[in-house]
């Protein structure tokens, strides 16, 4: 967040902000919770992205992993491709553009150095939890404005271009005479001391001087940490906001020639679902990013605000597109899976009477003996060292075409293809495991192949290690497992 703060407000930045990502994980880390880690950083900004690593060396190369490729041995390649895709997508999206957020933080490295503090990063959670974004602005950016495109202007403090309603200052014991005339001249602009006012002056040693400097600071609100989000919410200064709490809900507001915004969902269990206000909007697309589609999202209108309800399980993030216009182009109206679901009339679980085969990377697609599962569970049980793919089939009936149906898996670990009737249906990299298979299906004996990719991480078992690595993390189950369940009307 530093990072991009510095992007949006450096004028020389051009709103550019690069980070690499995926780095030292180990051979855990797969496409799974790469995209987790993807998404948190666009979320909060970041647009030029490098990823980490592809080497070389012989597999295994012990230096940082994951590697990509890793000689034709890594699993995921092609879907780390499909993920990289994704990410390109996304830093196409938010480039060119300029960023939205109500509140600048003051970056008080100053402080820091000087008596007591409360960590920057406290009033920042506390305001990512509740739906308030900001940049960090520092001491040096607001006594040289102009330097930065800068001016308090209409009681907002703008810079290259952004503007924020209010400057939040955390806790410290001393500020320096520079903030203090800053505060002075900043007539008008909302300055919130959180947890409590400064004492002193850190740079000047004249008592008189520092009484002087600190009536700057006498007509500035001070409200607690676990105030904040309430009290600038209570006075208008928010961007969106949630029906019902949701402290994992993170989100990025962009605007290039509509307005757009992000949304992840960043709890690794609970699902988002409910409704947000938005500042204005007519018309709102959502995008899915990994399968490139978008899709209609309705929107009502209460008292001037733009409502729209949205579901995110676990994992997921969508971008929206919003428009006070009419958007060319047909699009369907957006329905989540969930809503879908509901709408099916039978449910049918086919989780039993499964036939797999494995094969290492390699190999691929030579698959080995086909073995049988009466109950899914995870390959690893039978074969702890094994990582590949894994190739599970079966047939079921159905005495009629229907109009809809949806599949759901509720594990797999990690990475998954399937196959319909020998039609290719998808790639999925990350839950929720669910495709829509309206166009697949038919009358009679249906075929269903699941190919399922597993990380690098039980080869380890298979190589000799240096003595250097120590490994204390638990390891995944590999292959796909729980229920499966085809509903369907």
């Amino acid at each position: 967040k530093l990072g991009s703060s510095y992007g949006h407000l450096d004028p020389k930045k051009k709103g550019r902000t690069m980070c690499e990502l995926f780095g030292a994980y180990g051979w855990k880390l797969g496409v799974r919770d790469m995209k987790y880690i993807l998404d948190h950083l666009v979320v909060r900004g970041i647009n030029h992205l490098v990823p980490h690593a592809f080497s070389m060396r012989e597999y295994p190369d012990f230096d940082c992993p994951p590697h990509f490729y890793a000689r034709g041995h890594n699993p995921q390649f092609k879907h780390f491709a499909h993920l990289m895709h994704y990410a390109n997508r996304l830093c196409h999206i938010f480039n060119g553009g300029r960023h939205i957020a109500p509140v600048a933080v003051l970056y008080h490295g100053e402080s820091e150095w000087t008596g007591d503090y409360l960590k920057m990063q406290k009033p920042a959670r506390a305001l990512t939890e509740n739906q308030i974004d900001f940049d960090f602005v520092s001491l040096d950016m607001l006594n040289n404005l102009e330097s930065y495109n800068g001016k308090l202007e209409n009681n907002h403090l703008i810079i290259n271009g952004e503007e924020f309603k209010c400057l939040v200052i955390p806790y410290c014991q001393y500020i320096t005479k520079e903030l203090a005339a800053f505060i002075k001249n900043a007539d008008g602009l909302e300055i919130i001391f959180v947890d409590g006012k400064p004492e002193g002056i850190s740079n000047v040693v004249d008592k008189q001087e520092v009484s002087e400097l600190l009536k700057a600071i006498e007509t500035c609100k001070v409200v607690s940490i676990s105030e904040l989000a309430s009290d600038l919410r209570d006075n208008g200064i928010y961007d969106i906001k949630l029906m019902n709490a949701f402290k994992d809900l993170t989100y990025y507001h962009y605007v290039k020639e509509n307005h757009i915004y992000m949304f992840q969902n960043e709890s690794a269990h609970e699902t988002f679902s409910g409704d947000i206000e938005l500042s204005s909007g007519e018309v709102v697309l959502v995008y899915n990013g990994l399968e490139n589609k978008f899709e209609k999202l309705a929107v009502r209108k209460e008292n001037g605000k733009s409502i729209i309800c949205l579901e995110l399980k676990p994992y997921e993030s969508c971008v929206l597109f919003v428009s006070d216009q009419t958007l060319g182009g047909e699009y369907e109206k957006y329905r989540p899976y969930s809503l879908k679901l509901n709408e099916c009339e039978e449910t049918r679980d086919i989780s039993k009477d499964w036939n797999y085969s494995m094969v290492k990377n390699i190999e691929y697609p030579n698959f080995g003996d086909v073995h049988h599962l009466k109950e899914l569970v995870p390959i690893s049980k039978e074969h702890p060292a094994f990582t590949g793919i894994v190739k599970y089939e079966k047939e079921f009936e159905l005495e009629e075409v229907p109009k809809q149906g949806i599949l759901t898996f509720e594990y797999i670990y990690e990475a998954v293809e399937l196959w319909i009737n020998d039609e290719y249906v998808g790639m999925k990299v990350c839950p929720p495991y669910v495709y829509d298979l309206a166009n697949y299906l038919r009358k009679g004996t249906n075929t269903i192949r699941v190919e399922v990719a597993t990380t690098l991480d039980r080869d380890r078992f298979n190589h000799p290690e240096p003595p250097f690595i120590v490994w204390h993390d638990p390891i995944n189950p590999t292959g796909m497992f729980g229920k499966i369940t085809l509903s369907y009307s």
